[in-house]
């Protein structure tokens, strides 16, 4: 038996592995659903591993067992991982792929050509975009009802909050990698609403990802310093410009709040929990 004959069989029996597991749990036969998926991006990783048991997940990236930047890290430590690169895929044998429309790019492109079953998912950019993403990923892996227990759950959890929201409302500002912050049209622009802060990005009229010099942080006067800096024992200009001595001496120095990049970056159902802790540091 060569090489590739043996893969394949090895293939096979996980296949039958994966049928046999679902069966006794009790659940309906899987030959509507995918049970060998494979993810190509780090927000896709994370949306999988949430709707889907493990048996059913043939690799995520390995961006997703980085507990900085991944929420879902701990359950991804058990799944095999991908470097993005079709050769891979394609060994794996997925009947579905899901990845995202500004990532591996070349990779999706080879695997729709050669037939695969790709899903790409968008940006998103704000809290119906969160939902729109889990139900397109949900209907995809055949998780239709889970995926909507999910927003329901979120949904709650968030509207709690927001009714909550004083009429006015603290400024404040996010601050990233190289002094970036995030505007209108950004996710963390509409957690950070959500929570009950007005964003300082917002009030200077940016958009998207947009630079925040650290005079501009100064003059506007923030109440709070929301720091995204992923790899936090990693020296960084952001690190440098909040230990500034013109910040400390300024007549209301901001309180500071670390929000890790895993908690607002990817959209999912875990933006609640990031909702519900900013606003409780704002009480």
């Amino acid at each position: 038996m060569s090489a590739s004959d043996w893969w394949r069989r090895v293939r096979q029996i996980e296949r039958g592995v994966a049928l046999i597991l679902a069966l006794c749990a009790g659940g309906t036969a899987l030959a509507d659903k995918p049970s060998r998926i494979v993810s190509l991006n780090l927000c896709a990783d994370q949306l999988v591993v949430l709707l889907v048991p493990p048996h059913r997940i043939a690799s995520v990236t390995y961006l997703a067992r980085d507990r900085e930047i991944s929420h879902v890290w701990r359950r991804a430590e058990s799944l095999q991982i991908n470097y993005g690169r079709a050769e891979e895929v394609i060994a794996q044998e997925p009947d579905l792929v899901v990845t995202g429309k500004t990532t591996t790019r070349p990779a999706a492109a080879l695997l729709t050509r050669l037939g695969f079953n790709v899903v790409e998912l968008d940006i998103a950019r704000d809290i119906a975009g969160v939902r729109a993403q889990l139900r397109q990923v949900a209907q995809a892996v055949g998780e239709v009802e889970l995926g909507e227990s999910l927003i329901a759950t979120m949904d709650r959890r968030i509207e709690a909050i927001r009714s909550t929201a004083p009429l006015v409302r603290p400024l404040a500002a996010i601050y990233r990698l190289t002094s970036g912050t995030a505007g209108r049209g950004t996710l963390m622009d509409e957690i950070l609403g959500a929570a009950g802060y007005e964003n300082l990005a917002r009030r200077l009229g940016l958009d998207g990802q947009a630079h925040l010099p650290l005079e501009t942080l100064i003059v506007n006067q923030p109440e709070f310093l929301i720091i995204d800096a992923p790899y936090a024992d990693t020296p960084t200009l952001t690190h440098q410009l909040i230990r500034h001595p013109a910040l400390a001496a300024s007549p209301s120095p901001p309180e500071f709040l670390d929000v890790a990049s895993r908690d607002w970056v990817c959209g999912g159902p875990f933006i609640a929990e990031t909702v519900e802790r900013l606003a409780a540091a704002r009480r």
